[in-house]
């Protein structure tokens, strides 16, 4: 080989590794893009579309607080009067059922007049049972399981985190403290 081949081969090489190079780097460069894209598409994903909160802000306002507060006003009545929150499978739809509406103005009216999540708005119904039950437990004979359950609750762990939720202690600490006055 004499020294002008050489110097061909050398130049055929550099070039096959600075292609080498420049397809790594473009690989690299299209997956680092294509993960940017798909982090940021996954992000606006999750925030709702414009015409989602055009259309709930004027379902949220063709229903005004005169009419949220009498429906709540309906629905306490019924929940009181029907004890409803003693069915640990109550739900907003049966409830919207009952009362004529749909579940959406029902939601909508126990959030705007009670600032409270449907399960919290029935858990403070099946709370105040609870804790009245609680006070009679020895004229009763029950256990404080016994006394969930009767609340509507379906777990003990529901019941205790709805009861400190609500009275700021547990079942046992609420008993003592009245048995105490």
């Amino acid at each position: 080989m004499n020294f002008q081949s050489l110097v061909v081969l050398d130049a055929f090489l550099l070039i096959e590794i600075i292609a080498i190079i420049s397809s790594v780097l473009m690989i690299l460069v299209a997956y680092f893009t294509s993960r940017k894209l798909l982090k940021d598409s996954r992000q606006t994903s999750l925030l709702p579309s414009s015409s989602y909160f055009k259309r709930n802000h004027s379902y949220s306002n063709s229903f005004s607080f005169k009419k949220k507060k009498k429906l709540f006003q309906k629905l306490t009545t019924y929940v009181e009067d029907q004890q409803v929150f003693l069915n640990s499978n109550i739900c907003l739809k049966e409830l919207s059922d009952a009362l004529g509406t749909n579940s959406k103005y029902l939601s909508l009216a126990i959030n705007s007049v009670s600032k409270k999540t449907f399960i919290d708005f029935i858990n403070h119904y099946r709370i105040e049972h609870a804790k009245h039950q609680l006070i009679n437990i020895y004229d009763l004979n029950y256990t404080i399981e016994a006394i969930a359950k009767g609340s509507g609750f379906k777990s003990m762990s529901a019941f205790y985190n709805a009861f400190k939720k609500n009275c700021g202690m547990t079942p046992s600490n609420y008993l003592k403290k009245h048995l105490k006055t």
